[in-house]
């Protein structure tokens, strides 16, 4: 299965190898044979918390390394993979929480480092191939050797549509009510509601607006040719 810049491979014994950009990550294998018609949990370290109200939805993996971490999934319709540590990379004190009423057609959640979080509020909607990554893979320091890539984790507000393929990286926010365009690279916080953020890197291309689940035909059926505004989204 492939998801953006990730890659998952999976070998006849059970064994899931996951690679970014050709690079392998790290392998794993759940503790437990999954059953038909359930999520994958695996979690490996003591102390962590893993909550799932999408227990039942083969469409989840959930996999945690480290003591201490918390895994809140309060959506049944969420589909995804949500990555918490390495083998190699333990963490400690990690957040990921999803609000209930959220759905998603398959998303990746990774936080590598100690304390970070993934929060995506309530009512959401995640399309397909869309890579949440709460901390880099890899270190960068400045003219005096201090780090200056260390992530603190992604924030998703209430009500908010991430389109198609999109990539969220770390220290960023979405606030409620917004829209993230197919393919944007989310790269800072915004902080103003009702807007479309979009592009590479995104930023507000329009503002006053809202969305919902409802397909724009059935909308047009019910209301008439005359509510389609002037101007496309």
């Amino acid at each position: 299965m492939k998801l953006g810049l990730f890659r998952k491979e999976s070998s006849a014994d059970g064994k899931r190898t996951v690679y970014l950009c050709g690079v392998r990550l790290f392998s794993y294998r759940g503790k437990r044979a999954r059953r038909r018609g359930e999520a994958s949990v695996s979690v490996n370290g003591p102390g962590n918390s893993v909550s799932c109200r999408a227990a039942r939805n083969p469409q989840l993996r959930v996999v945690v390394h480290g003591s201490g971490n918390v895994v809140q999934i309060d959506a049944e319709g969420f589909a995804g993979d949500v990555y918490v540590g390495t083998p190699d990379c333990p963490v400690s004190g990690c957040r990921v929480v999803v609000g209930e009423g959220t759905t998603s057609n398959g998303v990746l959640v990774m936080l590598m480092e100690s304390g970070s979080s993934a929060t995506i509020g309530r009512d959401c909607m995640i399309s397909s191939g869309v890579v949440m990554q709460g901390s880099d893979t890899h270190c960068i320091f400045d003219a005096d050797g201090r780090l200056v890539n260390a992530g603190r984790g992604i924030s998703v507000g209430d009500h908010v549509w991430i389109g198609r393929d999109v990539k969220i990286a770390k220290n960023t926010a979405v606030p409620s009510n917004c829209i993230v365009g197919m393919g944007s690279v989310v790269t800072k916080s915004f902080d103003e509601e009702n807007c479309v953020v979009a592009g590479v890197p995104a930023k507000v291309v329009k503002r006053g607006v809202s969305w919902s689940r409802q397909r724009p035909q059935a909308y047009l059926d019910e209301k008439g040719a005359d509510s389609c505004a002037a101007f496309l989204v």
